[in-house]
Order: structure tokens, then C-alpha cells, then sequence
């Protein structure tokens, strides 16, 4: 329990707020969310929890930023090649081994950021990061295992519908929990991930 005085220093402090805020988003919604309830939930007063955030708009986006912190691969970091990239997201996804509360809270949080821009620019930026990443994945996988050279924005395009599928999974498996099992989940990244990288070398090649 977080307390008024003598607790966790600020960053351990506004971690565990917004972690609650997660909680509390996970189990009845973004309309369930409020200063009242974060703080009822760690046991503080509500002033407690504005010392660390100004207001809910403010909470929202740190809880955003917890549920996305969590969804990255164990032991954090960026994967360093498509394989790497792969793996890591088959182990986050829910019934694999990741977080079912906090796809919970991203499917919430996507749908919310359609009205509020803040939100929407904590998920654009976290996907503009993980497309970089993929996209520099690709070009490193093109160059070891094919003679084909994409362009930049090729590259951007096969990432982005590598990121789409996943991201899709992920979202399918918490909404329609036993749609797919664990093993089906497994072979439909990795098969997804290759049958993408297969189709645009089989429409490159027919260009």
C-alpha cells in the first residue's frame, strides 16, 4: 500500500498510482476511473494522489504508459532481428504468456483515443517506436536471406501489417477469450510473420 509519508520515493510513488489506474481500468472501464477510487484502492486520500497528477486527463495518460511498458517482451529492451522480434511477440500476447489485464486496459485505451488526442499520441508514438524498430528488422532480414532490396517505404508497409496482425491477435484473444489456444496463437504469428514476408516477395517479384 502506497502511504502519505515515509513511503516510495516519487517515481516508485507515481508508478503504483498508475498501476491502480490500470487496475481499475481493467476491471469496469475507463468510466470506473477516478482520484476517488485510485486512492480508495492504495488507501491514501485523494490528495495524496493529485500531489503526483494534476487531474484525470493526466492519470489516463500514465496509466497508458504503464499498460504499454508491460506489454513489452520479459526482460525489456528492443529485439535486435525479425526472429527476435517474432518470439517476443508471440510471448506477449495473452494467453501465451502475457498480460490478459493490460491488453484489457490497450483495447480500452484504443478505442478512448479516438476522442482524445493525448491518448491517441501515447499509442501513435509507441507504435511509430515499434515500427522503426520492425522496419530496420526487415531491412536486415532482406539482406541475409534474399537478393531483393526494398525500399524504405516498403520496408515501413510490410511493418506495418506485421504490427496490424499482432497487434490484432492480441486484441482477439482477450475480447474472445478460447477463440484460439495458446499453439494456435504460436503458429499464427510465426506463420503470419512469414506468409507477409512471402506474399510481398511473391507480388515484388510479378511487379
Amino acid at each position: 500500500m502506497v502511504r502519505s509519508a515515509g513511503g516510495p520515493k516519487s517515481d516508485e510513488a507515481r508508478r503504483l498510482i498508475a498501476e491502480a489506474a490500470c487496475d481499475l481500468v481493467a476491471d469496469a472501464g475507463m468510466d470506473h476511473l477516478s482520484m476517488r477510487r485510485v486512492a480508495s484502492r492504495l488507501g491514501v486520500t485523494t490528495g495524496y494522489i493529485t500531489h503526483y497528477y494534476s487531474g484525470k486527463n493526466d492519470l489516463l495518460e500514465a496509466a497508458l504508459l504503464t499498460a504499454l511498458a508491460e506489454l513489452a517482451p520479459p526482460g525489456g529492451g528492443w529485439s535486435t532481428n525479425l526472429e527476435e522480434w517474432t518470439e517476443a511477440a508471440v510471448s506477449i500476447l495473452p494467453n501465451t504468456g502475457g498480460s490478459p489485464r493490460f491488453w484489457r486496459v490497450l483495447t480500452v485505451f484504443q478505442a478512448a483515443s479516438l476522442s482524445s488526442a493525448p491518448l491517441s499520441e501515447v499509442l501513435n508514438n509507441y507504435a511509430r517506436s515499434t515500427l522503426d524498430n520492425l522496419s530496420a528488422h526487415l531491412a536486415d532480414h532482406f539482406a541475409r536471406t534474399s537478393d531483393v532490396e526494398p525500399t524504405q517505404e516498403e520496408l515501413d508497409g510490410l511493418a506495418r501489417a506485421l504490427f496490424a496482425f499482432t497487434a490484432g491477435l492480441g486484441t482477439t484473444t482477450v475480447t474472445t477469450p478460447g477463440v484460439l489456444s495458446a499453439d494456435q496463437v504460436r503458429a499464427l504469428v510465426r506463420s503470419g510473420v512469414e506468409g507477409l514476408i512471402a506474399e510481398f516477395l511473391r507480388r515484388r517479384a510479378g511487379a
